[in-house]
C-alpha cells in the first residue's frame, strides 16, 4: 500500500500516536506523517505510507503560507511551556486594549525570526529539547538558535479584552512555533500571553475540509488514500520517453534542456520520482517507480 492519507488527529494524541495507529489500520510498517502536531492541538496531519515516505522532505515547501491555523490565546498568564498546560510562571489581570491587541498580531506579519520553545522536538546534540526540559537540564546559550519564520497574514477573529481571550487565524511558514508567537505577542503587549487552543486548519495540499478522522479511518471499508505524487503538485510535471524513464528509474542523467529547478517526473501518467534540472540534464533526487 502506497499513498497518504490527509488525517484529522483529535486533540491529546501525539503525532507519533496517530503514525502507531494509521500502522495497524493498514497493516503497514513503513508510515511517517510530515510535520509534528502538538498533543492538546487538533487538525491536518497528513501521514505518508509506504513509498510515499520517501517524499515527506519535498512536502513542505518554503513558502509563507505552507501551514494554516485557527488559535485561540490567552493573555495575562506566561507558563513554561508558552501553552495553557504548563506550570505557570505569572500572572496579569492588566489587560491591554482591543486596539492594542490587534496592532500587536499584526506587527508578527512578514518575516523575522524566533527561539523555538524549550518544549519542543527540536533538537540538539542529538537529544530534542523537550528531553532536557522534563529533566530540568540547563543548555548553554547556543543552543536556542534563532530561526528563521515568515507569517504570510494574520486575521484577529475574535477580542474579548473582559476575559483575556483572543482568537486569530494564521498563514505561516513551516516550522512557526504559533504557541511563540502567543509567548511573544503577551511580552510585547506587557502581560504575558499562552496559546489555549489550536487548530491546524492547511498543511500545504492538504486542507481540513478533506480530511478524516481517525475513527472514521478505522471503519471505512476503502481508504480514502491520496496518491504518492499529491502533496508536490507544486513541482513542474515532467513527461519523459520510456527510454529517459528507464535511465531515470536507475539513478541515470538524462537530457532536459527546456526546464529548471525540481520536477515530477512520468512516463506514461505513472510517477516515476523527483527530480532536478542542473546544466541541462536531469538528475534523479527520488526514484519511486510504480
Amino acid at each position: 500500500m502506497n499513498g497518504i492519507l490527509n488525517v484529522l488527529k483529535p486533540t491529546g494524541v501525539t503525532s507519533h500516536d496517530v503514525v502507531g495507529m494509521i500502522r495497524r489500520i493498514t497493516g503497514v510498517k513503513r508510515v511517517g506523517h510530515t510535520g509534528t502536531l502538538d498533543p492538546m492541538a487538533s487538525g491536518v496531519l497528513p501521514v505518508c505510507i509506504g513509498k510515499a515516505t520517501r517524499l515527506i522532505e519535498y512536502m513542505t515547501p518554503d513558502r509563507a503560507d505552507a501551514k494554516g491555523y485557527h488559535c485561540q490565546m490567552k493573555l495575562g498568564i506566561t507558563t513554561d511551556t508558552q501553552d495553557i498546560w504548563g506550570e505557570t510562571l505569572s500572572e496579569s489581570a492588566n489587560f491591554p486594549t482591543e486596539e492594542e491587541i490587534r496592532s500587536t498580531l499584526k506587527s508578527f506579519e512578514g518575516k523575522s525570526e524566533q527561539y523555538p520553545p524549550m518544549y519542543s522536538a527540536v533538537k540538539y546534540q542529538g537529544k530534542k529539547l523537550y528531553e532536557y526540559a522534563r529533566k530540568g537540564e540547563v543548555l548553554p546559550a547556543d543552543a536556542m538558535k534563532l530561526r528563521k519564520i515568515e507569517v504570510s497574514r494574520i486575521d484577529v477573529t475574535t477580542v474579548d479584552v473582559q476575559q483575556g481571550l483572543v482568537e486569530f487565524d494564521i498563514l505561516c511558514s513551516g516550522g512557526t512555533y504559533i504557541r511563540t508567537i502567543c509567548h511573544d505577542a503577551g511580552q510585547r503587549l506587557g502581560c504575558g500571553g499562552v496559546m489555549s487552543a489550536l487548530v491546524r486548519t492547511k498543511s500545504c495540499d492538504f486542507i481540513m475540509e478533506e480530511s478524516t478522522s481517525l475513527e472514521a479511518l478505522q471503519d471505512a471499508a476503502v481508504l480514502p488514500l491520496l496518491p504518492i505524487d499529491y502533496g508536490i503538485s507544486r513541482f513542474e510535471k515532467l513527461e519523459l520517453t520510456l527510454e529517459n524513464a528507464e535511465k531515470f528509474a536507475h539513478g541515470l542523467r538524462v537530457p532536459e534542456k527546456d526546464r529548471k529547478g525540481f520536477l515530477r517526473v512520468y512516463a506514461k501518467n505513472s510517477f516515476y520520482g523527483i527530480g532536478r534540472v542542473e546544466k541541462g540534464m536531469l538528475i534523479p533526487c527520488k526514484v519511486i517507480v510504480e
